[in-house]
């Protein structure tokens, strides 16, 4: 299957290659001398020093040079952003300069329109730094595309056009023995349907880059839409994953006696590691972390008996995130049925999740909340520890003591 960019790309490039071949055919050999010269937008303005000395006391070329700042900027603009669907600016960019040198070449022989053709640039250079947003994030937008190629269009016809007009002048100043009407008489005449021509072009140059600026906006709503679905796809998956975790709960705690497990947990005092978890679940993107779940050092973790897996980085490095898709991957894949899952998230920022006695109770809770036999030794042990010390609470040292009598043959 081909994809949207294998095509476009050449297409693209095809095109354009179209546009300057045609415009080349029409060249003579001089210009196309000085057509193939030009590869970068320097010349144009070296070009504009050219006319400077040719018309020093006029200060023409001065006025222009202004003119063919905003074109240069606008060129450079759209250049960048035809780079992003093309990743060939250059190679486009460089018969653009060429024909524009061109045309400038020819506009030195006739002074007062040298700057009629800068002023002419310079308004196409507004248009073009009209493109704001460059398409980046849509590089494969067809659509987009052709609209980047039809400006690309647009400029050569105007420098077609240009042209013709300065070289039937000029062959009609050769011939202007032969001709009853002055030279600058006959060059107005010319010019004058061309000042139309000019107008009509501006129009469809605007309606290209209205073209773009939609193509642009519908991209971005398409994202948009695009991100919408792929959230609420997350959102029903946590919200399947939770449904899941408490329907297991509520079948666990069908054969304890709910009084049991509020009295229990009075005595272990448990802190909420949910939230953690659930915090650290909503960082975690879709689908990462699976070199983790599928290393030989998690693998081997889970096949063993007694094995701890210690993971040791640098705060800020990933661990909690990374913590939370094995307890993930662990809920949904228990690897055998006398296995239980317990889990705790130290955190900082809460003084009860930094005491080591806490970590233990609340191991402790899950367990028991899981396993009946689990559930009626904690009990037992704390029945037992009330009914010598109503006040008893179990320290660090006691419930380590006892975990293995606790969790052992369950």
């Amino acid at each position: 299957m081909v994809s949207r960019q294998d095509t476009t790309i050449p297409e693209l490039q095809s095109r354009c290659g179209g546009i300057v071949g045609a415009f080349f055919k029409t060249l003579a050999p001089d210009e196309k001398e000085l057509f193939k010269a030009t590869i970068i937008a320097e010349q144009i303005l070296e070009e504009v020093t050219i006319a400077e000395k040719a018309h020093r006391d006029k200060s023409i070329s001065r006025k222009a040079s202004q003119a063919l700042k905003p074109f240069l900027a606008g060129v450079n603009q759209y250049g960048k952003a035809l780079d992003v669907i093309s990743n060939s600016s250059s190679m486009v960019l460089c018969p653009l300069w060429g024909g524009v040198r061109v045309i400038l070449h020819l506009a030195t022989e006739f002074s007062e329109y040298f700057e009629k053709v800068a002023s002419m640039l310079q308004q196409i250079g507004y248009i073009l730094n009209s493109l704001r947003r460059f398409p980046k994030l849509y590089p494969h937008n067809d659509h987009l595309a052709s609209a980047m190629v039809d400006v690309y269009q647009k400029i050569f016809e105007f420098c077609a056009k240009t042209r013709k007009v300065f070289s039937d002048a000029r062959e009609r100043k050769i011939q202007k023995i032969c001709i009853p009407i002055g030279l600058q008489t006959m060059t107005k005449l010319i010019w004058k349907p061309f000042k139309v021509q000019f107008g009509e072009l501006q129009d469809e140059l605007s309606t290209c880059m209205e073209r773009i600026e939609m193509e642009v906006d519908l991209a971005e709503k398409e994202e948009a839409h695009l991100e919408r679905q792929r959230a609420e796809q997350e959102r029903r998956t946590q919200s399947f994953r939770w449904d899941k975790t408490q329907a297991a709960h509520s079948k666990i705690e069908e054969f304890i006696d709910d009084q049991s497990i509020v009295k229990v947990d009075q005595w272990l005092s448990p802190v909420d590691v949910e939230v953690n978890h659930l915090a650290a679940t909503k960082l975690r993107h879709s689908g990462t972390g699976r070199w983790f779940l599928q290393s030989e050092a998690f693998m081997n973790w889970l096949e063993q008996d007694c094995r701890f897996l210690w993971i040791n980085a640098i705060p800020g490095a990933g661990k909690t995130v990374l913590m939370s898709s094995a307890v993930e991957y662990l809920k949904e894949n228990t690897p055998r049925a006398d296995v239980g899952l317990a889990y705790f998230y130290c955190d900082y920022k809460e003084i009860q999740k930094q005491i080591p006695s806490k970590i233990l109770c609340t191991l402790l809770c899950q367990l028991g909340r899981k396993n009946q036999t689990i559930f009626h030794r904690l009990q037992t042990f704390f029945q037992d520890r009330h009914k010598e010390n109503p006040a008893y609470s179990p320290g660090f040292d006691e419930l380590r003591g006892n975990f293995a009598n606790f969790v052992e043959d369950s």
